[in-house]
């Protein structure tokens, strides 16, 4: 009897651990960390396991809606979309989560994958509301070949937002597409 209940008791220890672990929330007090280096996969968003900045917004959710960004540099290569009611805060110390003032999160957008086929967005929102970018440095390349234009931050149809503290530098739009050649005149009268 000792031994199946000793037996027992590892057992019901075992699923609780393996249950704590298998549904644990990846986020700690509902803010989604996030790194330049961070996971794309898996359990990830918590201090000890940062997300990588693309990955965090697919962590979104009713309860967790503060993605914090450490320093650092975070390379993209197509545009954020903003999801309603999100905090998009930069500033933090990846070892401590406080906030530092000595070093920038930097979201630094490169020329490729143009949407939609002409524009090179950095940061788009496109009827969200209730959102917030906060103490973040937004660089967005120059555009590539001809034609194409350039926004740091793309906003149409958006409301009851904020932009703190944001330093955003757009690059150049590229020079418009030949036009066509004119038609001959007609010819000149006596």
């Amino acid at each position: 009897m000792k031994k199946v209940l000793i037996f027992f008791s590892w057992f019901i220890i075992g699923i609780f651990n393996l249950g704590f672990w298998s549904f644990a929330p990846a986020q700690e007090c509902n803010i989604i960390y996030v790194s330049p280096n961070g996971a794309s996969s898996g359990l990830t968003g918590t201090r000890t396991n940062p997300a990588s900045l693309q990955f965090a917004f697919n962590l979104v959710s009713t309860n967790s809606k503060r993605i914090w960004l450490s320093t650092g540099t975070y390379n993209i290569s197509i545009k954020l979309s903003i999801p309603d009611s999100v905090t998009l805060e930069g500033g933090f110390d990846v070892a401590t989560w406080t906030k530092s003032n000595s070093a920038e999160s930097i979201i630094a957008r490169d020329n490729l994958n143009l949407s939609p086929s002409t524009a090179l967005i950095g940061v788009e929102g496109i009827n969200k509301t209730g959102f917030r970018l906060q103490d973040l440095t937004i660089i967005v390349a120059n555009a590539p070949g001809n034609g194409n234009s350039v926004y740091a931050v793309y906003l149409n149809g958006c409301s009851n937002y904020n932009i703190v503290r944001c330093k955003i530098v757009s690059g150049d739009g590229s020079p418009g597409l030949n036009g066509s050649p004119g038609t001959i005149g007609t010819t000149g009268g006596n």
